[in-house]
């Protein structure tokens, strides 16, 4: 029996053997179970050569040599002959990458169509399931809803937003909150198959200017290769800012400690955070202490949470040298389909008169999909049962769920009466770029809007930006307040090469204001942008105001080694100003984990 990381178990290959005259019967295909390491909950979509079959008890047999494919949402594996070593790398046609400059490349794949960022996406989808988000033991299935989990999934966006664009909503509509960094489970299933990732570890910036280095900015990494501290220092080496870092078991944040110190060495200012989840990776506690010239001030929150995760009841108390100064409570209501009613916060912002002062209460109503199509505000300043201020919205949606209308009025005296009304609406093209925008306002709310703006998008079709129109007062096209255009070019990498502004401020055909910025690049044989030149006419009269350079050096392996940058303001040719940055690394034969913070906390 071969045990492969998908523990493939043959379950039934056999040869028949014929009788003592010597007939034999044709060796029968081989039957294969396969439990993918029980990783896909019961349920989870998957074809055996175009006919959907069902994971049941986590397992799927398959005869040897079929073609698998996985249909996930949008997302259809390509078919892959059936084996005993098969794996998610497989159906993804993936080679697995050992170069951290290579994987951070590949999970930077900037289409969001790569095949490593989808399979990173699967593995997200995939811990979500798993009640102790760890997937070398199986999958200890959550109870979760197959189908909210896969209708119209799209595995084709950016890795770092699909836990908020796919996951996030799916789990919200069965009512659970799960903020566990599942962005991992790509790191995970790489331990799973035993893989490390050898590369460069980033331990220092030094930063220069004309008269020489004048800051640097140290990193050290603990045991397992999350950053446990930073550090900066000025020209002369002396220390002036240190920050150090600890972790839970799941790579979250446990304590984040500041220290800063003046120019004579003395600490001036110290700040310790500490941080509790629950089993869902959800915070339910922070301590904050902040030590400054002497004194100390603290805060608390709490926070109460369904067994699902929904935030419940929050409190957060803020403390001067260990003297409660002030409260607030937040509550939140939920119906039966888990979606959010009412958000009520109480503000007792002055604890020696014992009395709330302030209350805030947020309610919502919501159609057939879901969507939120009211929402209503009140404020009672001083907690008197006089509501001082209300809002309300009304929102409309298309059949994607987008918003296409907005209005909200606006009752800022508490007297009854709607003081303001304004409208928002949108455009998306059947790409599902937003091509349209426009607001109108009436600051009387006498029915009549008293002036609008209307923003419209250009796209090609790669869904870059080439141009916009935007108007104030607008009438028609050749009536309005005000007018101005934005033209983007690119070039074949996608970066801009040309922008041009024309604006009409005063509505009269005619163009009052120009600016025009041309850029020149200048790429290596990898398609990285070693120089970047930009010239600039900010009024628009032929002459270049101002040229400036940007330059990156990278060593053979593919690590930056110093950026540049200089500057002449008035384009007579004289360099103004200029700085440079250089970093320093140190070799690392297991750096997997330090690639996957900086890929994911890297906004």
């Amino acid at each position: 029996m071969t045990h492969s990381h998908w523990m493939v178990a043959l379950v039934g290959v056999m040869a028949l053997v014929g009788c003592d005259s010597g007939d034999t019967e044709a060796e029968q295909p081989a039957t294969i179970a396969i439990d993918f390491n029980g990783l896909l909950p019961d349920g989870f979509p998957v074809q055996l050569d175009g006919t959907s079959v069902a994971i049941t008890n986590g397992m799927l047999s398959a005869v040897s040599g079929q073609q698998l494919t996985l249909n996930l949402g949008e997302f259809v594996s390509e078919p892959v002959a059936v084996h005993a070593e098969l794996t998610l790398f497989e159906l993804f046609a993936i080679t697995p990458s050992t170069d951290a400059l290579e994987l951070d490349s590949l999970l930077r794949d900037y289409d969001y169509r790569g095949e490593y960022a989808q399979l990173s996406n699967l593995l997200s989808w995939l811990l979500v399931w798993d009640q102790n988000f760890d997937l070398s033991d199986g999958l200890q299935a959550r109870p979760l809803d197959m189908a909210i989990m896969t209708d119209g999934l799209n595995l084709a966006v950016p890795f770092r937003e699909f836990n908020q664009q796919q996951l996030r909503p799916r789990l919200a509509k069965q009512g659970w909150e799960i903020d566990y960094p599942v962005e991992y489970g790509l790191l995970q299933y790489y331990q799973l198959h035993g893989l490390k990732v050898s590369g460069q570890r980033l331990i220092a910036t030094e930063y220069y200017d004309a008269d020489g280095l004048y800051q640097t900015y140290e990193h050290v990494y603990d045991e397992t290769g999350l950053k446990a501290r930073s550090s900066f220092y000025n020209s002369a080496g002396e220390l002036r800012r240190d920050t150090q870092y600890q972790y839970h078991h799941s790579y979250q944040l446990s304590r984040h400690q500041s220290r800063r110190y003046l120019e004579d060495g003395s600490l001036y200012r110290e700040s310790i955070r500490e941080f509790q989840y629950d089993q869902l990776g959800n915070e339910i506690a922070v301590d904050e202490q902040s030590l400054a010239f002497g004194g100390v001030s603290s805060d608390q929150y709490r926070t109460n949470r369904s067994a699902q995760g929904l935030p419940l009841q929050r409190q957060q108390y803020a403390f001067d040298e260990g003297v409660l100064e002030r409260s607030i409570e937040s509550y939140w209501r939920y119906n039966e389909l888990h979606q959010l009613l009412e958000f009520r916060v109480e503000n007792d912002s002055d604890r020696l008169q014992f009395g709330l002062e302030e209350l805030f209460v947020s309610e919502f109503e919501y159609d057939e999909a879901g969507n939120p199509v009211l929402h209503r505000e009140r404020i009672d300043w001083q907690a008197d049962g006089v509501i001082d201020n209300r809002s309300e919205s009304r929102s409309q949606f298309d059949a994607q769920g987008r918003l296409i209308e907005q209005t909200q009025q606006q009752d800022y005296d508490g007297d009854g009466q709607m003081d303001t009304h304004s409208r928002h609406q949108y455009q998306y093209s059947d790409s599902g770029y937003q091509t349209f925008y426009r607001y109108d306002y009436d600051g009387d709310n006498d029915g009549q809007f008293d002036f609008n703006i209307i923003y419209q998008y250009q796209f090609d079709e790669q869904g870059n930006r080439t141009g916009d129109i935007n108007y104030r007062d607008y009438v028609d096209d050749m009536n309005y307040g005000f007018k101005e255009l934005h033209h983007w070019q690119r070039d074949a990498h996608g970066n801009v090469t040309l922008y041009q502004r024309q604006s009409d401020d005063d509505g009269d055909g005619t163009i009052d204001r120009r600016y025009r910025a041309d850029y020149q690049l200048q790429y290596d044989n990898q398609g990285r942008v070693i120089v970047h030149q930009e010239w600039l006419d900010s009024d628009g009269d032929g002459e270049i105001d101002s040229y400036s350079r940007h330059y990156s050096e990278f060593d053979s392996g593919g690590y930056l080694l110093e950026t540049g940058y200089s500057n002449d303001e008035n384009g007579a040719g004289n360099a103004n100003a200029s700085s440079r940055q250089v970093r320093r690394y140190q070799a690392s034969d297991d750096m997997l984990l330090s690639l996957f913070q900086d890929l994911i906390e890297d906004d």
